[in-house]
């Protein structure tokens, strides 16, 4: 009994595990109200069934032994203070046990649900859950929502362990927390079984396979992936299955003998750029699903060409003027190759150049390309300067001055022409075809000549394509050009 008339027992059985509490009578005025300070066997080490009364020292602290339970199974000494103020660690259920399982098959998770049974906070760190133990590779953490929480008075957290056993023997390990109770850590036992496969058990190996990047239609390098019957009679193949960008060739066959092993050799060839998955699916008579699957990805190495960013696809000139455009040429996937430019569809007296017209890319970064079109202004030509006559040209040059001394001198004779009409006629069609022939002549080596007028780029709306080329791999992006 304590100054306030509290009274503090224990028991051999009962509580929230069967082996015994410690409690205490609250004393509020003659009457007594129970309140369980401990249930034994709450986590592994924990004694059970305490045996004696209870001691208090000046502290208020109870002093107490059990008669089993404790790290070595044969009792222990406990001590519990009932006025301090500390998180408590209660975990249910105190131990699993998996029982038999095929070996390499994963069992479905069991849960530990850890509860604060103290009056302050339960604090856990991070990576507060471990699992340890000479067998605590073949036991696995499948959820855990305690490490790195914090766990208020009577709330909870919970861990999920699974089992996949290795060896055909019986398993054990250690499930750990360490937190800040005064009872840190606590540890609960796992225990499970490895059997032989009553059936037949295909065991694939790996799981998932990975490609890597790989050109755009181009096939990669094959990768292994392989299937063993770990059990007890033949395994039955029915089809093995490839789905996306991948293919496969196997000598697996309809029969796997017990303990026999057979390969699946893997290929990828992207059919576009960036992340690429598929999978293998295996369709037989064995293991608790008679279809199996492996996770194939890979990415697929490749460029684009578009706009730059902030840069306008189309532009509006006058015959005579530059338009400008800016390109982005981007890596798809590390894509680390060389890609040559052309352009196309530039309108007639124009022209389209690039700079540059080659990039190669890093894998990482953008290429930037300037576009450049250059058009042409309408020009009305002038005349040709007057030209001597050739040197061939003379006589008929001289046969022409001649003919115009003559129609000079017709006015002067102009009286005895005029007598008679014949003779009028006759002179004048001389003379006019004396002149023909002369200018004919001269315009062979020289004489006036002018040029037509010279046209400049047709006005119109035009479409302008640029495309990057890198081996087998083509991608164009195009620009509008306004002429006025």
């Amino acid at each position: 009994m304590d100054a306030a008339g509290d009274l503090y027992g224990t028991t051999q059985a009962g509580g929230a595990y069967g082996v015994g509490t410690v409690f205490e009578l609250v004393n509020s005025s003659g009457s007594y109200t129970e309140k369980v300070l401990h249930n034994f066997g709450s986590f592994f080490g924990d004694g059970v069934q305490p045996q004696t009364g209870l001691v208090m020292d000046a502290s208020g602290n109870l002093y107490g032994t059990t008669a089993a339970g404790g790290v070595t199974g044969f009792g222990s000494v406990f001590v519990l203070n009932p006025t301090a103020t500390a998180p408590e660690v209660a975990l249910s259920p105190v131990s699993l046990d998996f029982g038999d399982r095929t070996v390499r098959t994963t069992s479905a998770p069991q849960t530990v649900t850890v509860t604060n049974t103290g009056n302050a906070d339960l604090i856990f760190g991070a990576g507060a859950v471990t699992l340890s133990g000479a067998n605590a590779a073949d036991f696995a953490l499948s959820a855990d929502n305690c490490s790195g929480a914090t766990i208020a008075p009577s709330a909870t957290c919970s861990v999920s362990v699974t089992f996949t056993p290795s060896l055909m023997v019986a398993e054990a390990a250690s499930l750990t927390f360490t937190d800040n109770a005064p009872n840190s850590p606590q540890s609960l036992p796992l225990s499970g079984t490895g059997v032989p496969a009553s059936l037949p058990n295909p065991n694939i190996v790996p799981t998932s396979v990975n490609f890597g990047g790989q050109l755009v239609g181009s096939t990669s390098a094959h990768q292994t992936v392989t299937v063993t019957n770990i059990g007890a009679c033949a395994l039955t193949i029915s089809s093995i299955a490839v789905i996306g960008d991948f293919a496969q060739t196997n000598n697996c066959g309809s029969i796997l003998a017990e303990n026999a092993f057979c390969t699946i050799s893997v290929t990828f060839t992207p059919a576009a750029g960036g992340p690429r998955t598929g999978s293998i699916l295996i369709t037989d008579s064995g293991g608790d699903t008679t279809q199996q699957s492996v996770s194939l990805v890979g990415a697929g190495e490749d460029f684009s060409v578009a706009a730059a960013s902030g840069s306008s696809a189309s532009a509006a000139v006058t015959a005579g003027q530059t338009a400008s455009y800016w390109l982005s040429v981007s890596p798809i996937s590390g894509f680390k190759q060389a890609v040559s430019l052309s352009c196309a569809g530039a309108p007639l007296l124009s022209t389209c150049t690039l700079s540059p017209n080659s990039v190669t890319l890093d894998g990482t970064n953008s290429a930037t390309v300037k576009v450049t079109v250059s058009t042409t202004a309408s020009t009305v030509a002038l005349p040709a300067p007057l030209a001597p006559p050739a040197p061939n040209a003379w006589p008929a040059f001289l046969l022409g001055m001649v003919g115009l001394l003559a129609l000079a001198a017709l006015n002067k004779v102009r009286p005895w022409v005029a007598s008679t009409r014949p003779a009028r006629l006759s002179l004048i069609g001389s003379l006019a075809g004396l002149l023909l022939v002369a200018a004919l002549s001269s315009s062979c080596g020289g004489g006036l000549s002018f040029l037509p007028k010279l046209p400049g780029t047709p006005a119109g709306t035009y479409t302008l394509t640029v495309t990057g080329t890198s081996g087998n791999l083509t991608h164009s992006a195009t620009v509008t050009l306004t002429v006025q």
